[in-house]
């Protein structure tokens, strides 16, 4: 739905299904990103307030794509996969049902547990690994965008 030209996107702040799965396993989280991936196709979505209900009531954005011709051809651009350092988590391979219903599915959970001072570990730790994995991947956009000719395009995330 936050689609834009001339920039990248990427939806991370609402998703904890990843990094719950890192934790409950011990397993690193690795940051990495896909340059050219957003120029393969050339795309084209309707703008207003009935699209964006449209999108919200169908649960996905319809829009046209289109590549060499015209066709679903994609074009010929350089696409670079970067990897970043492994992000270590702390293993708690059995979290309560208490502790998995009240992890994040948005940063209003987290609020209430500051208001309530009602700290759960399982949650600060999810939002915390979060936090991490979302600096380490701008710290890696911005490390490689130069050299892979992305200078004058962003990283929003969402």
């Amino acid at each position: 739905m936050f689609m834009k030209h001339d920039c990248e996107v990427v939806y991370l702040k609402k998703r904890f299904g990843f990094i719950r799965i890192a934790v409950e396993t011990g397993s690193p989280v690795v940051p990495c990103f896909i340059f050219g991936q957003t120029r393969v196709y050339n795309w084209w979505r309707p703008e207003g307030k009935l699209y964006e209900r449209l999108s919200s009531a169908l649960r996905f954005a319809p829009m046209l794509f289109w590549g060499k011709l015209w066709t679903p051809i994609p074009f010929s651009v350089p696409v670079c996969a970067v990897v970043g350092k492994p992000i270590e988590v702390t293993q708690n391979p059995n979290p309560t049902q208490d502790e998995v219903r009240r992890c994040p599915d948005s940063q209003q959970c987290f609020l209430s547990s500051i208001i309530t001072k009602n700290f759960w570990n399982f949650e600060l730790q999810l939002l915390e690994v979060q936090k991490s994995f979302i600096s380490s991947l701008q710290e890696l956009y911005e490390r490689h965008k130069v050299d892979l000719r992305y200078e004058g395009v962003p990283l929003h995330v969402y």
